[in-house]
């Protein structure tokens, strides 16, 4: 490999900024303060000889410090990184070592990300994540800004240049076409050459206001019952602590907190309401402020958040899909989030990248970069058979009103009114949502839409179908209808209900396009 513009030379082996040992002592000192402290306060319990033995522990807790820091340094000078005949290699350990080395043409996706720790020394660590890994295959916790930059571009790079070597091989060896075809120059062109800057197309920033926007139009209520999950979950611990400090307390009250049992039910909802709203502002504030998406070449990067900031990078052949999402107050500002599921070997574990805040303009860039094969004129459509209306409304409306009916009758007339009120709504919303799910056929692509409230739409391109399942209940079967499930490397979508028949052919159609295409999935 040449050095990156005669300046580094990363075929040298390279350590981590020297504020890594901070960052190593803590880690460190974090591992053992769990087991040292209550063991100091154990023997400082004992009495006199009890203390005496916790200033012995004191001193042998210096000494544990001073043990701390000096495998710290030694753990810094141990970890090196540089690049070897292709691979990326990482060596570090003291007592104990290891060598990850990873081949650079399996490298998918290498994230930059800097928290307030790393902005205070002008550091940021480096994530790589590579074909087949779970998680962050390789990390490196302190590198100098510039110096991080130039190595994802660098390894970028390589990973382009082994690639368009083994094209050319391969072609040459056939005796085809030009050593980089159209697929070779695409991922050629994927990042720029070392010393070589590629145009940088704006997609979207977000200002303050835009963001403090997208906030207030969160979807609250599940932001507020997360919370309150939470706060139960714990909420047994904390009545345990403060059982014998408050117990006379809720005495006295007991009868004015009787009496003013709706005053306090609406407080209640009051106060839920608005620690809902402030923890969604919270939470968008701290991961969209400063958000801003440009496209190069072909490469989605991805710049955002506040006290935590994060760099991501998604080449274009990564993204499986793209998810477009809305509610009714983002329906009045026409505003949109867009998610862009990346591929993943761990279904459990979400690689998606979130853009919120996207208007008509931000949209139209992304699918014409990103997912050209929905745009123009779909040729077939299916919907979901009329059963499964029925099955809505069974479970979504008639199940829920029977229970709030048998709760009234039994417990409370309060519930009456939510009654007369849930069943209309439900009725409407539950047709409403059946009439929306359907899907979309295009040459090269398709679009799923589901949801009339909460509409979504997913665009996937045919050449990243995996797999197709069809799946049929026993209630499915005796109506001859089947769900058919479409499989990318991001994870599945389903359309339900569809008739036998045409559960079948669509899923022939798929399959028929996927073999024929001789694009790759990624």
């Amino acid at each position: 490999m040449q050095p990156l513009n005669g300046n580094i030379d990363f075929s040298t082996p390279q350590r981590q900024n020297s504020i890594a040992v901070i960052l190593l002592f803590a880690n460190n000192l974090r591992r053992w303060a769990a087991g040292l402290i209550p063991l100091f306060f154990i023997f400082s319990a004992g009495g006199p000889k009890g203390i005496f033995v916790a200033f012995i522990l004191i001193g042998l807790g210096i000494l544990a410090l001073m043990g701390f820091i000096g495998f710290s340094i030694a753990q810094w000078q141990r970890f090196l990184f540089y690049v070897e005949d292709g691979h990326f290699v990482l060596e570090k350990g003291v007592l104990v070592k290891t060598k990850l080395d990873l081949p650079i043409e399996r490298i998918q996706s290498i994230h930059l990300k800097r928290n307030l720790f790393h902005r205070l020394f002008n550091i940021t660590s480096l994530e790589v994540d590579s074909a087949g890994s779970k998680g962050a295959e390789l990390t490196i916790n302190a590198l100098d800004r510039k110096f991080a930059h130039a190595l994802r571009d660098f390894l970028y790079a390589a990973k382009e240049e082994i690639q368009a070597e083994k094209q050319g091989e391969r072609q040459e060896a056939e005796h085809a076409a030009p050593a980089l075809g159209t697929e070779g120059e695409s991922l050629a062109e994927s990042f720029a050459a070392p010393g070589q800057a590629a145009e940088v197309k704006p997609i979207l920033k977000l200002s303050a206001y835009e963001v403090l926007m997208v906030g207030l139009t969160e979807n609250h209520l599940r932001t507020g019952f997360i919370a309150l999950a939470l706060l139960l979950s714990y909420g047994n611990q904390l009545m345990q602590y403060a059982e014998d400090k408050v117990d006379m307390y809720i005495k006295e009250g007991s009868e004015q907190i009787a009496r003013m049992g709706f005053t306090v039910a609406v407080m209640g909802v009051v106060a839920f309401i608005v620690v809902s709203v402030l923890i969604s502002l919270i939470r968008t504030f701290l991961n969209f402020f400063n958000f801003e998406a440009t496209h190069t070449r072909e490469v989605l990067n991805i710049r955002t958040g506040l006290l935590s900031i994060k760099e991501y990078q998604v080449p274009k052949r990564k993204i499986q899909s793209l998810q477009k999402s809305s509610n009714p107050l983002r329906k009045l500002l026409n505003i949109h989030t867009m998610v862009i599921a990346q591929a993943t070997s761990d279904p459990t574990k979400a690689s998606s990248v979130v853009i919120p805040g996207c208007k008509e303009d931000s949209l139209q860039t992304l699918y014409q970069e990103y997912m050209p094969e929905t745009l123009g004129s779909s040729y077939a459509t299916y919907r979901p058979h009329s059963f499964y209306r029925y099955r809505l409304m069974l479970f979504r409306t008639l199940f829920p009103s029977l229970g709030l009916l048998l709760a009234a009758l039994f417990w409370t007339a309060w519930l009456y009114p939510i009654l007369a009120l849930y069943l209309p709504l439900s009725l409407l919303i539950n047709w409403k949502y059946y009439q929306s799910v359907k899907l979309e056929m295009y040459d090269e692509g398709l679009c799923l839409y589901k949801g009339w409230l909460f509409p979504e739409r997913v665009d996937i391109p045919l050449f990243k179908i995996q797999n197709i399942d069809l799946k049929q209940s026993i209630f499915q079967e005796r109506r001859d209808l089947k769900s058919l499930i479409i499989h990318t490397a991001s994870g599945g979508q389903t359309i339900p209900f569809l008739e036998q028949d045409h559960a079948h052919s669509l899923a022939n159609l798929l399959l028929y396009k996927v073999e024929r295409s001789n694009r790759k999935w990624m």
